[in-house]
């Protein structure tokens, strides 16, 4: 399911597809992708779980990208479909059985601000964030991510989807004094939070979500001058065995023009994962793909976490009160000339203790 950055899932989707079925498929079957997009609508999205449901040929959801899980996760688990890999926004999506996520999902946003306080030794923090329901969630997760860090956050400043002039916003913003200013925003209004701020004089680093932009996006669309400001926070390493056949994948079968972001880093993974476990069973069924990735321990990802996964799992970040979330790593890259630079030696963990 494609929602809230349409198109960048399905690209890592289809990478991942194709590169599955060159290799022979599924025990000599083809795999098919299908994407419905529920155009942040609630109905929509629970209509797109109810198609994927309704229909035998779907094994498995891989790569979820929905703002509703709290209608989307009841009807995939009624069903019998498991939920791989799917992007946690909402207390939905942290404690729902059926769901097997690979990173944090909107919990990048808070280590966005334990970058800002380790990395970048910021003291005064001001947040961005846009305005729908997960968004609304975010601040006691980005509260409880500075726990054991000096810096604090001097206030969110939420931003409509349909916001297009943000000079009021990131007034608003300036007028909080902040050192850095980790974003939880879309692609567009990223881009234009930059934008603006570098309009209006502001100084502060800008930390955003790799799930939203990527090196070349940064270089193509806000050049030498704006990119040097900005931090790409990523829930996905960049670098190392697992990256890089991402991005040959993606070169090769995306045949997309989105860029490569973490959301199509988590659908190609989710892919990865159905296609190991659907390989392992002599009849492949929602059953059995269910049974195999419930069981899925010690899943080498080739450096894209920062531990491999166990999906037999349970999470103790925040008192227990996200259990499906078994790993909370992010990293920061600056961007110069459109590659990454790794900014410290290793991953960063979203909450200390």
């Amino acid at each position: 399911m494609d929602n809230l950055q349409p198109g960048q899932d399905a690209a890592g989707l289809n990478a991942a597809v194709g590169a599955i079925n060159a290799s022979g498929g599924i025990n000599g079957h083809k795999l098919v992708a299908s994407v419905c997009n529920d155009n942040n609508d609630p109905n929509q999205a629970a209509a797109c779980a109810r198609q994927a449901a309704g229909n035998p040929s779907v094994l498995a959801a891989v790569g979820n990208d929905t703002n509703y899980g709290a209608q989307v996760n009841p009807i995939l688990a009624q069903a019998g479909i498991a939920n791989i890999g799917p992007i946690p926004y909402s207390s939905a999506d942290f404690t729902d059985k059926n769901s097997y996520p690979t990173s944090e999902g909107t919990l990048e946003e808070a280590g966005e601000v334990a970058v800002a306080a380790d990395l970048l030794h910021a003291k005064r923090i001001m947040v961005p964030v846009v305005d729908v329901p997960a968004g609304r969630e975010l601040p006691p997760l980005m509260n409880a991510a500075l726990t054991g860090r000096s810096a604090t956050i001097g206030g969110y400043v939420y931003i409509p989807l349909t916001a297009t002039d943000l000079t009021s916003y990131v007034a608003k913003i300036e007028a909080g004094k902040p050192d850095a200013i980790p974003t939880a925003l879309l692609t567009a209004q990223n881009l234009r939070l930059i934008e603006t701020a570098q309009q209006q004089g502001m100084s502060a680093s800008i930390l955003v979500s790799a799930g939203t932009l990527d090196a070349a996006t940064v270089t193509k669309d806000l050049g030498g001058a704006l990119s040097d400001k900005v931090v790409l926070v990523t829930r996905y390493a960049h670098t190392g065995p697992g990256y890089n056949q991402f991005a040959a994948d993606f070169a090769k079968y995306a045949n997309s023009a989105q860029p490569m972001t973490d959301n199509g880093i988590g659908s190609w993974l989710a892919a990865q994962i159905f296609a190991k476990v659907a390989k392992g069973s002599p009849t492949v069924t929602r059953k059995s793909v269910s049974t195999g990735v419930a069981a899925l321990k010690d899943y080498n990802t080739g450096g894209l976490t920062g531990a491999p996964l166990d999906l037999t799992a349970t999470g103790k970040f925040l008192g227990g009160t996200v259990p499906r979330i078994t790993q909370a790593y992010v990293w920061a890259y600056h961007v110069d000339n459109g590659k990454l630079t790794k900014i410290g030696s290793g991953p960063i963990q979203v909450f200390k203790g």
